[in-house]
């Protein structure tokens, strides 16, 4: 089979520049790694099973 015949066809970018990557942060605690993650340029989504104060002083999380 002569490659140099087969048309090439192309897809379309899976990924916009304009868009973050998405970071799932596990057990994220308090959220200092995902502040990291954040300044790096990930669009951060941190779950954790404990309750932490948020900035404000806020109980927020899974309640036990």
């Amino acid at each position: 089979m002569n490659l140099d015949s087969v048309p090439l066809v192309e897809l379309p970018d899976p990924w916009p520049a304009d868009r973050k990557p998405r970071l799932l942060d596990l057990f994220c605690c308090e959220g200092g790694a995902s502040m990291g993650y954040s300044r790096a340029g990930f669009d951060v989504y941190g779950v954790d099973l404990f309750r932490y104060r948020n900035a404000k002083g806020k109980l927020v999380g899974y309640r036990r």
